[in-house]
C-alpha cells in the first residue's frame, strides 16, 4: 500500500526458515525476489535494511565470494572475512516524528530566535533517540505563543503532539546554551 510504500527505503528482509523474501522500492516500483534457503532464518518480523545500509553491504560485498548473513530484529549483521558490519533500523514512525520535530524547531529558530547560531545536537539508534535543536536567541515569550495559536499557527504544539504520539517527551525552555527544543524516545521493547 501506499503508506508501506513511503517508509520502504531500503530492503525488506523476511524469513520462515526456508524461504527468505526480499522487497524494496523507489517509491515507483516495487521489486520483489523470493528464494529458496536451506537452514534460513526463522524471523517473527521483517527486518528493512535502509538504502545507505544496502549501499555500504553493497561496498562491502563487491568482489567478495562468501558471506554470512545475521539478521536479529531491528539488527542486521554483515560478516565477510574478518570485516563484520552491523546495522540498526528505527522505527518509521518515530524516524519521521523526530525529522518533522527537528524541522520544525528549525524553522521556528529561524524565523523567531534573533540568535547567531543553531545547532541540532544529540543521538539517534534503533533503541533510542535524544535530539535537540539549540539556539543562542532569547527564547520565545508565552505570549508569542499565544498570538501564533490565535492566529492558527501550532508549531509547538504539533511537535508536542508528534512525540506524544511515538510515546516520546518534547522538553522546550532555556538552559545554559540558549533556547533549546529537546525530542527524547526510548524504545519500550
Amino acid at each position: 500500500n501506499d503508506e508501506t510504500r513511503f517508509h520502504l527505503n531500503g530492503v525488506l528482509f523476511e524469513s520462515n526458515g526456508t524461504t527468505a523474501r526480499m522487497v524494496s522500492t523507489d517509491g515507483h516500483r516495487l521489486s520483489k525476489v523470493d528464494r529458496k534457503m536451506a537452514k534460513g532464518p526463522q524471523l517473527s518480523a521483517g527486518v528493512i535494511v535502509p538504502k545507505k545500509g544496502v549501499l555500504e553491504i553493497k561496498k562491502i560485498l563487491d568482489g567478495a565470494t562468501n558471506c554470512k548473513l545475521g539478521i536479529k530484529t531491528p539488527f542486521a549483521f554483515v560478516q565477510v572475512d574478518d570485516l563484520a558490519v552491523t546495522g540498526s533500523h528505527l522505527d518509521p514512525d518515530v524516524e519521521t516524528a523526530a525529522f518533522r520535530i527537528v524541522q520544525e524547531a528549525c524553522g521556528n529558530a529561524l524565523r523567531h530566535s534573533r540568535g547567531r547560531r543553531l545547532q541540532i545536537l544529540g543521538s539517534v539508534a534503533a533503541d533510542a533517540v535524544d535530539l535537540s535543536v539549540v539556539d543562542d536567541g532569547g527564547g520565545i515569550e508565552p505570549s508569542v505563543v499565544a498570538d501564533a495559536r490565535r492566529q492558527g499557527h501550532f508549531g509547538l504544539d504539533s511537535m508536542r503532539d508528534r512525540a506524544e504520539s511515538v510515546g516520546g517527551s518534547l522538553d522546550l525552555g532555556l538552559d545554559d546554551d540558549g533556547f533549546r527544543v529537546r525530542f527524547q524516545w526510548e524504545s519500550r521493547s
